[in-house]
């Protein structure tokens, strides 16, 4: 974490500049899924804990709590010993800033004056957990078709997951029509929001 990120998020400033709906995930000591999605109607936060684990294959979305705080500190956003999702910055090539050749302000102001508007990084890895997620209860075959494909490819450290990803959404799609609608219906409710997302928001509740 960068000491200027770092530093709005310990202050929570961050959240001076948060929009919603946003969403967070967090993975609990049993190692149980949980996200949460907060909505914002003049500082009236409508709050829903969706219960990853609990869901069924019969069931187009995982059962969730819903309840209304007034107070981003409420302790009901916060999980005994669970983890929040790690967060991904983008990266800035090392090349840009070395001792020898500062970076100079243009590539500086390039970088950072939409540092906080650039989370496509950070949106995949949130992406992937919950796709992981969704296979398990929906496909868990296709978490298997995607270690053959690793073991296929000799790549055990590193795995090319965005190739796999896309494989498993592609096999979806074409040929579960039914959990291809589900997984429209997880992305729009528990994923695809605009704005900072919850894990840089709430990383101190869990940290």
């Amino acid at each position: 974490m960068t000491i200027g990120i770092e530093y709005l998020i310990r202050t929570k400033i961050i959240r001076e500049i948060a929009t919603f709906p946003c969403s967070f995930f967090v993975t609990d000591s049993y190692f149980r899924r949980i996200v949460f999605t907060i909505e914002n109607n003049q500082n009236v936060f409508r709050v829903k804990q969706w219960n990853v684990n609990s869901c069924t294959p019969e069931q187009g979305l995982p059962p969730m709590d819903e309840f209304i705080i007034s107070d981003l500190e409420d302790p009901r956003l916060k999980v005994a010993e669970a983890r929040i999702l790690s967060f991904v910055q983008q990266s800035i090539p090392a090349k840009h800033n070395t001792t020898r050749r500062p970076m100079d302000y243009d590539l500086y102001k390039y970088y950072f004056d939409n540092y906080l508007n650039n989370f496509d990084d950070h949106r995949w890895h949130k992406k992937k957990w919950l796709w992981d997620s969704f296979l398990s209860i929906y496909h868990p075959e296709l978490i298997e078709l995607g270690l053959v494909i690793k073991r296929n490819v000799g790549m055990f450290n590193f795995s090319p997951a965005s190739d796999i990803l896309r494989d498993q959404e592609q096999i979806v799609s074409e040929k579960y029509i039914k959990s291809w609608r589900y997984w429209n219906l997880w992305k729009k409710y528990m994923l695809d929001f605009d704005g900072i997302p919850g894990e840089f928001l709430f990383y101190t509740n869990y940290n």
